[in-house]
């Protein structure tokens, strides 16, 4: 048996558990009876979950979890195993792989599987079965004697076409949630992933720690394969790929896709994720990645600040940005602008100049005036086309390396560790001086309330203002839009905004979050803007 850990409200949409379904394609293949529990979607209580591991009888159950789910999974583990001591309870996912030895102390773990799972996961339930020696089986970790035994690590699959199709038959798939955007949004979609691993170094990203920079691609023939599969068997016609860089391949490897795709008529609409250098590079091959279905495009942007851009390793400027957007609405592609808030180096014009690129990417213009409040006309087709989160401090991460060195770092628990709550507040913020920006007192609430709809598109899209962050604090939007007047009142041009944030956590018993992340709505509305302007 195998099973997600459960998924914790506000982290977006439920998506199919891809790495788990491999797991049990692999596992199937090779003649074990395998089922899928994924609470997300069960959503079974305590009592429930032990009921169905009785009526299963498994031997061996795996649980995949991330960090924000790792406290959720130790629960599990350690309920499952008061009850079925005689069950081997494995652990993988990214977690167990970045901590294995917590996974045992906390979770209660017979055996912990490190990096890529399903050869490792594959050759464990065969030597359970025959009674082999775990230490011939790398990337594994277990117990021996009351002592952990970390196996070599086990070498990266060279050839991505040997594992078969996701399991997706073991999942109850019409629940998901997965779509591929804009006017597309509802249209059930399903996760591919075409390639794994990722050759850039971005600071906040575990990729290439994951896979040592490494990039591996299946052949076109299986893509396509899986594609139909999917489409005839699941009825699906829109494909979501997960590949940290679908454009990080061959010029020939995304000609002969696109050929394949168009000489077969196999007819589906897809969306990817990519940097703009390579759009760029593939510019002369983005027509004919639209008349293959190619309907929309993920863009890494992350920040509008150059400063930014350098201090999180990115390696793209904003001028790069402005021509793959206008290379992608040249092709009828739909670029979709995936932003992080509160990355390193952020100072109070971040937020700022993020909007204003977005204005100017979705406008295809360059901005002149400041006073423009960048937040109008966010909408396309119907949704706003920025998908934004907070930074996170991921462990393993260059980012996370001298966290307490860089600003303020908040989460407490593994709980903590969404992308949808405000969990890091870089130095430069917090030592930057919010100076008026020419608009008095009494105007300041007349101009916040004209902009309230866009001021909640921001909060919706988790754009510097996570939704849960104001309405855990506010009862309405007048009590937050006065909040943000006194906010403007308090900016004297000498308070810094560490002080500041401090200062009304006292008097307002609200957290330093939800103080700095007013300023940036502030920033953004230029009501206000950075004393310490830099280029």
């Amino acid at each position: 048996m195998i099973t997600e850990a459960n998924f914790l409200p506000g982290s977006g949409l439920i998506e199919e558990p891809i790495g788990l379904a491999y797991i049990a394609s692999l596992l199937e293949k090779n003649d074990y009876s395998v089922n899928i529990l994924d609470n997300n979607i069960d959503k079974l209580d305590d009592e429930q979950i032990l009921n169905y591991i009785k009526s299963k009888r498994p031997k061996t159950i795996c649980i995949g979890f991330t960090t924000l789910q790792a406290d959720d999974a130790y629960k599990l583990c350690n309920i499952i195993k008061k009850d079925f001591q005689d069950i081997h309870l494995v652990l993988c996912g990214v977690h167990p792989t970045l901590m294995p030895e917590e996974a045992f102390s906390k979770g209660n773990a017979d055996f912990v599987v490190i990096g890529e799972e399903e050869t490792t996961t594959l050759e464990l339930t065969n030597a359970l079965k025959e009674g082999k020696n775990f230490r011939d089986i790398p990337g594994l970790a277990f117990k021996e004697n009351g002592k952990i035994i970390i196996n070599q690590p086990r070498k990266l699959i060279k050839d991505l076409d040997n594992l078969p199709f996701p399991a997706y038959h073991l999942l109850k798939w019409k629940k998901y949630q997965t779509n591929i955007h804009g006017k597309y949004e509802n249209k059930r979609a399903f996760n591919v992933i075409a390639s794994r691993g990722c050759s850039f170094k971005c600071n906040f990203c575990l990729g290439s720690m994951l896979y040592g920079g490494s990039l591996r691609l299946r052949t076109v023939d299986n893509v396509i394969k899986e594609i139909g599969w999917i489409i005839s068997n699941y009825g699906i016609e829109y494909i979501h790929f997960e590949d940290n860089d679908f454009l990080l391949r061959t010029e020939e490897w995304i000609k002969e896709f696109c050929n394949k795709i168009i000489s077969k008529k196999i007819k589906f609409k897809w969306l990817i994720q990519t940097r703009v250098d390579s759009v760029i590079r593939f510019k002369e091959h983005l027509n004919e990645m639209r008349k293959a279905g190619c309907v929309g495009v993920e863009l890494g942007i992350e920040s509008g600040d150059e400063i930014v851009l350098k201090k999180i390793n990115k390696g793209i400027n904003i001028n790069k940005m402005k021509i793959a957007n206008d290379l992608l609405k040249k092709s009828d592609i739909d670029p979709f602008y995936l932003m992080i808030s509160y990355n390193e180096g952020e100072n109070l014009d971040s937020a700022y100049k993020s909007a204003k690129l977005i204005y100017e990417l979705e406008n295809n213009c360059n901005a002149k005036s400041e006073f423009i409040p960048y937040i109008k006309n966010l909408k396309r087709n119907g949704e706003i086309p920025i998908m934004g989160h907070q930074s996170l401090p991921t462990i393993g991460t260059q980012f996370r390396e001298d966290i307490d060195k860089k600003g303020a770092f908040f989460a407490k628990k593994w709980s903590d560790y969404t992308i949808d709550k405000i969990n890091f507040i870089p130095i430069e913020l917090l030592s930057d001086i919010p100076v008026k920006n020419g608009v008095d007192n009494d105007s300041v609430n007349t101009h916040i309330k004209k902009y309230e709809n866009q001021i909640k598109e921001y909060m919706s899209t988790s754009f510097y203002l996570p939704e849960n962050l104001v309405n855990d604090n506010f009862k309405t939007y007048e009590d937050y839009a006065g909040f943000l007047s006194e906010l403007y009142s308090l900016c004297n041009g000498t308070t810094t905004v560490k002080k500041l944030a401090e200062s009304i956590s006292k008097t307002h018993n609200l957290s330093i979050q939800i103080t700095v992340s007013g300023l940036m709505i502030l920033s953004i509305l230029r009501l206000i803007k950075s004393k310490n302007q830099r280029a």
